[in-house]
């Protein structure tokens, strides 16, 4: 096939230049933070779970390493990251509880795949936790997220208190709540087609062999 390194960098350049246009230096800001979190998984994450620590506890500090460095970034000192990382802890916290539950009563083993399979049987010879490697797929899959939400719903309350539109802390806090609800709403759509959108081939797949949804699902 063709070598198409030029154009993702113009995809890059693309996406830093709309999102300055939009944000000015805070976009550009941003995008200085999705850096640090490449950098991040390349170089801290990865290489710490191939050389057999413990996936759980390397992606929890990733995900500290994450977003304390993505969130100062974009917004500097102060209440505007303050608040979405103590959110976003408590949240994280309550995902990562209710997810290795899950986990462990589902029996899921974490070999979903043919990359999962080589990668645990061929390349690193069983010397790897397959149920924490999911587990650890599952907190980096919502720090992502918990971004988005914690970092919108808080500028929200920001804004609301900022132009006097309640008139009590408890007002605030519905008001706030009310946000927040429309914003859940909007990302179970949102995360639901964009793997739905992404994994298109393979759905087709599957219905050339298991014909019932129920199958699939």
């Amino acid at each position: 096939d063709l070598v198409r390194r030029q154009w993702l960098w113009a995809g890059v350049v693309l996406i830093a230049c709309t999102a300055a246009g939009v944000s000015g230096w805070q976009g550009l800001r941003a995008m200085a933070g999705l850096g640090v979190a490449a950098w991040m998984i390349w170089w801290m994450v990865v290489p710490r779970i191939l050389a057999g620590q413990d996936p759980v506890a390397v992606a929890v500090a990733g995900c500290v390493a994450i977003a304390v460095p993505a969130l100062i970034i974009t917004h500097g000192f102060g209440r505007e990251a303050a608040v979405p990382l103590i959110g976003m802890a408590g949240s994280l916290a309550v995902a990562g509880g209710v997810s290795a539950v899950a986990v462990r009563a589902a029996s899921l083993t974490g070999l979903a795949s043919n990359e999962e399979i080589h990668l645990v049987h061929a390349a690193l010879r069983g010397e790897i936790d397959t149920k924490g490697l999911l587990l650890a797929g599952m907190l980096l899959g919502a720090v992502g997220g918990l971004i988005d939400v914690t970092v919108a719903q808080s500028a929200a309350v920001f804004e609301f208190a900022a132009a006097g539109l309640a008139r009590s802390r408890s007002e605030l806090f519905w008001r706030g709540m009310a946000v927040g609800r429309a914003h859940v709403v909007a990302a179970v759509h949102t995360l639901v087609l964009a793997y739905a959108g992404a994994a298109l081939p393979t759905l087709l797949l599957l219905a050339l062999y298991a014909p019932q949804l129920g199958d699939i699902w």
